[in-house]
């Protein structure tokens, strides 16, 4: 009985830090319709590499837990920017959980976060 308490927690507790949640804050009262396939979201490290004139969206953040590659809160954010019709994202500043987090979240429980942001944007035509 103790062995699948165990196992259950275990399994649990890696269901949490394999999640990315998103969140986001509208910067216009315009609406777009939805991309279907958050692939065709376009990535840009910053707003200089985009080339056509845009139109910014949303801030999105995402939180998720400090074993994730970057590369699943890019795609969690695409995906969120896709649901609000924006077909890029400018990323912004990765922000990995401190050691101190990391020990206070081992020790006390609770998660240690990674954070990531961006900003939706709609490429104009």
């Amino acid at each position: 009985m103790q062995a699948l308490k165990l196992s259950v927690t275990v399994i649990l507790a890696l269901a949490l830090v394999a999640c990315v949640s998103t969140s986001h804050v509208l910067l216009t009262n315009k609406t777009w319709p939805p991309i279907l396939d958050p692939m065709q979201v376009q990535v840009f490290m910053s707003e200089q590499e985009v080339k056509k004139p845009f139109e910014k969206i949303a801030i999105i953040n995402a939180k998720g837990g400090h074993a994730l590659e970057r590369t699943k809160f890019i795609k969690a954010i695409k995906e969120k920017a896709a649901k609000l019709g924006a077909n890029g994202v400018i990323l912004g500043q990765f922000k990995e959980a401190t050691t101190g987090d990391k020990w206070r979240g081992a020790l006390f429980g609770g998660a240690a976060n990674d954070e990531d942001e961006a900003i939706a944007i709609h490429l104009k035509q």
